[in-house]
């Protein structure tokens, strides 16, 4: 009798694992979500991804395709985050083609199935040709034969079925063209230890054969050689300074290695490295002797081995500034840590403190003294008394490329004029030296973002064109209230991102307003969503029951309004509202209580087409 070995599959909505545990628990791969559409990075991928490396687990990297997206740019979106560290000795590529939730079931009816088979063919080739392997298909029976016609033009790929509460799954195409399933999901409801405290909540998978044909199928190899516990961006500059040190060209170097994608694009310098072990680089022996030795001065002080979280870093910013009078997010954003705050709870893996960009030598050195974690070296020089210049004007922004808004300082506005602001600018800043010019812009394409608007378009309505000019100069314009040409609900969203009062303002029409909450020391976010600030109001909390969705916070699900709403270009407090959902955001204290309000597909006051939205943006954390 065959022991079929047992896997499962992974994707934020697991929080974060204890991939000890679930090593101990017997499971022997796991296939891991990576990427969806042309824009999502699943937030857990690197860490789930290189924690099941290190632990001598299987693993296998999934793309959520989404039909009305160009294939094309999907695929790209797939080999940049996952394709450049796929070995040969992990599972092969996988795409999910499904045609659930309803959010995605409209997307294929909008599509002849033709179109549908082409833009899945176009994936699947684009990948194969990239890295070698020929992908594997995640589906279930109905889903391929209603959406994509039951074809069996890609039988020679994989497939892994979805199919529940059944002795033997049903299988499309034919018995997949006579070669039957590879990979069977057999529930969405298991239990792993290490995961979410044990709940019901992650997918067990079975292969067709035992763990020794799964490893043979994919030529894998056991207890292999491990990369350094390093970022992209350090393993780089390790390889530069081997080459420098041996007195050899860095691009040859670079070149040998092909490991050029660590730092292109510049984005990917902050993820964790996931590359060849040093072993099995294209290397000489010195070299890879020197590379090692100056790989330990990164490792030594990599803030992980002292179990730093993101919060504590956060809150080491935090004190950082406090002896400068500047912000805690500006230096966080100078540093491009600005993603610390999508996982607080996460150890940090980032660059050693020492090589973050943008801050200078005493800011790093005040970080690394409330951290706590190794002594440095007093700096040679000493120290400038003047502020610190800006970094230089970034391009025009535009729509989703924006970094989080600054965090607004307390403000004091001035009673007389102060030495340091210009003569050219005697207008008082309008809400204090802390917000300047780029900070509004941002706070603009968030809204156009959030509300289905052109940025560029809201800052010519408003009248602000000019503050591209000088963006790093303090705002001195009107208040958000006298702006012109801004409706109700881009003037409430622009001003919550900012962090301002709009006063006396009342809306034209019936708008509810955020109130200002109760502050916080950093932007609260999730994949991307800024937080908004929300009423409080006098409804009466429910009392403690089970949770609805177990993992997810209240702020989660204020996060899932604000976004599905945007989708449709509508306001997600009003439908909070609508939902019958205010307490959920009556204070600090109640957005972090665990949701046990009414299934989605239950709420009141929300239409078919909203409830499909919202459910599709609930599937993104499963």
């Amino acid at each position: 009798m065959v022991t079929n070995a047992s896997g499962i599959d992974v994707s934020h909505y697991q929080k974060r694992i204890d991939w000890v545990k679930v090593k101990n628990a017997g499971v022997s791969y796991a296939i891991i979500k990576a990427t969806e559409g042309d824009n999502f990075v699943d937030p857990r991928f690197d860490y789930n991804w290189t924690r099941t490396r290190r632990l001598d687990i299987l693993r296998g990297a999934y793309h959520f395709f989404r039909p009305k997206v160009d294939p094309e740019a999907q695929a790209k979106l797939y080999l940049r985050i996952a394709g450049q560290t796929l070995r040969s000795m992990d599972l092969p590529p996988v795409v999910d083609i499904e045609a659930s939730p309803d959010f995605v079931r409209q997307e294929w009816s909008l599509l002849k199935v033709e179109e549908r088979v082409r833009r899945v063919g176009v994936w699947l080739e684009a990948v194969e040709a990239e890295t070698g392997r020929k992908p594997m298909i995640y589906t279930g029976f109905y889903s391929w034969f209603d959406y994509l016609g039951n074809t069996d033009q890609f039988v020679e790929y994989p497939l892994w079925i979805a199919a529940y509460n059944v002795q033997t799954p049903r299988i499309p195409a034919n018995n997949w063209g006579g070669r039957g399933w590879t990979v069977w999901q057999t529930t969405g409801k298991g239990v792993v230890p290490g995961i979410r405290d044990e709940m019901a909540c992650v997918d067990l998978n079975l292969f067709r054969s035992n763990l020794h044909d799964l490893y043979n199928w994919v030529g894998y190899q056991e207890r292999a050689d491990l990369p350094p516990e390093v970022t992209n961006g350090d393993m780089m500059a390790a390889l530069i300074d081997t080459a420098d040190a041996l007195k050899i060209s860095s691009d040859e170097v670079v070149a040998r290695t092909e490991l050029k994608y660590l730092v292109d694009p510049v984005s990917n310098s902050l993820r964790p490295y996931d590359g060849p072990a040093v072993a099995e680089l294209d290397l000489e022996e010195d070299e890879q002797k020197k590379l090692s030795e100056l790989l330990e001065t990164y490792v030594g002080k990599n803030s992980s081995v002292y179990r730093i979280t993101h919060q504590d870093l956060i809150n080491a910013f935090y004190y950082a500034a406090t002896l400068e009078d500047t912000g805690g997010w500006k230096l966080i954003t100078k540093a491009g840590l600005t993603y610390l705050t999508n996982d607080r709870d996460a150890l940090y893996e980032g660059p050693v403190i020492e090589n973050l960009p943008g801050l200078t030598q005493a800011q790093k050195e005040a970080v690394i003294a409330a951290l706590g974690i190794y002594e440095t070296e007093e700096p040679e020089v000493e120290l400038p008394v003047e502020e610190v210049p800006e970094p230089e004007p970034e391009p025009e922004p535009q729509p989703g490329e924006e970094s989080p808004v600054d965090e607004t300082p307390d403000v004091e506005v001035p009673t007389e004029p102060e030495e340091e602001i210009p003569v050219e600018e005697p207008v008082p800043p309008t809400y204090g030296k802390g917000t300047n010019n780029q900070d509004v812009i941002n706070a603009f394409y968030l809204t156009a973002i959030k509300l289905d608007d052109n940025g560029r378009e809201m800052i010519e309505a408003a009248g602000l064109s000019g503050l591209v000019e000088d963006r790093l100069s303090v705002y001195a314009g009107p208040r958000i209230e006298e702006l012109p040409g801004l409706t109700n609900a881009q003037r409430i969203s622009i001003a919550d991102l900012l962090e301002v009062d709009l006063g006396d303002w009342t809306p034209i029409e019936e708008v509810v307003a955020p109130i200002e909450s109760e502050p916080v020391d950093t932007p609260d976010e999730e994949v991307g969503v800024p937080v908004d600030s929300v009423p409080t109001e006098d409804d009466e909390a429910p009392t403690e029951t089970c949770p609805t969705y177990p993992g997810l916070v209240n702020q989660d699900l204020i996060n899932l309004f604000y976004k599905a709403a945007a989708l449709l270009g509508e306001n997600g407090w009003q439908w909070i509202i609508n939902a019958g959902l205010k307490y959920i955001g009556d204070s600090r204290a109640a957005r972090f209580l665990e949701y046990d309000g009414p299934d989605l597909t239950e709420l009141a006051g929300l239409s078919a087409d909203q409830k499909s939205v919202l459910q599709h943006e609930l599937s993104q954390y499963k």
